[in-house]
């Protein structure tokens, strides 16, 4: 599985990073799963903390990657979770089962295109603000999203049910 914790657009469209950590963990261990995290130069040092202590086989690509490479990585994913950016519009548009959230940014407008896409969604009153930083402060569209909430959604995808 690919985990896609980044978003070059600002921090109002990233989840926790912790909790992408704990989702990776959750569904290596229940799924058999070896955990790939992409992402850009300046989130290595982030993604190595968040992610090192998840208790799972896992490897950080976040700057060991150009752009043909990760799309090379991405084509041999079973599954990849990643916030609304790159990846996840890649990856859905190559069939691969995708869980995309979405928080400062609207999934009717930006919405992965494929076969198998799920979106988390909060759709709080303030969403989407399409602002880099939320202006409250702490952007509750994301925050509010609990890793079983993204965690139920991503293994309903994985087992069609």
């Amino acid at each position: 599985m690919i985990v896609a914790p980044g978003a070059e657009f600002g921090n109002a469209k990233k989840w926790p990073i912790e909790r992408f950590a704990e989702l990776a963990g959750k569904l290596s261990r229940d799924h058999h799963w070896r955990v790939v995290v992409i992402g850009s130069p300046k989130e290595r040092a982030m993604i190595e903390n968040a992610f090192s202590t998840i208790g799972v086989d896992w490897h950080n690509l976040a700057g060991k990657t150009d752009m043909g490479e990760m799309l090379s990585v991405i084509r041999g994913a079973n599954f990849l979770v990643g916030n609304d950016s790159g990846p996840v519009h890649v990856s859905s548009a190559m069939g691969i089962p995708t869980v995309a959230l979405f928080g400062s940014t609207s999934p009717i407008w930006t919405l992965p295109r494929g076969p198998s896409v799920e979106v988390v969604y909060l759709g709080v009153e303030c969403s989407p603000c399409f602002k880099k930083e939320c202006p409250r402060g702490e952007p509750i569209c994301l925050t509010g999203i609990e890793v079983e909430d993204v965690y139920s959604v991503s293994s309903q995808l994985i087992t069609g049910g």
